[in-house]
């Protein structure tokens, strides 16, 4: 009998391997890349998260832009930080393309 190896990133744990194989088994992608730095729950209980780059000129890695346009599709705020700029709302373009809201 054929061993099913994942495909992609082996995870760290058989539980997350055997949940990874069944999920594209199924069509699905799944993947554990890309998420947020901080999930931030404001005193309403709305949620913004934001993500964490040491600096300005370092750009979102395409999986994080593809889970932020996501999350910014479902009405979640977003948010880019760095020290020298501070915080910069995300936006998502018509075409899915994740960009910093001009002030």
């Amino acid at each position: 009998m054929a061993r099913v190896v994942p495909l992609g990133r082996i995870y760290r744990n058989e539980a997350e391997d055997r949940c990874a194989v069944r999920l594209r088994r199924r069509g699905y992608e799944a993947t554990k890349s890309g998420w947020p730095d901080f999930l931030v729950f404001r005193p309403d209980g709305s949620l913004v998260v934001v993500e964490v780059k040491r600096q300005a000129t370092h750009r979102l890695k395409v999986t994080q832009a593809r889970v932020f346009a996501v999350l910014l599709r479902a009405g979640i705020e977003c948010y880019r930080f760095d020290p020298d700029a501070g915080f910069r709302r995300l936006r998502v373009t018509p075409s899915g393309r994740v960009t910093v809201c001009r002030t």
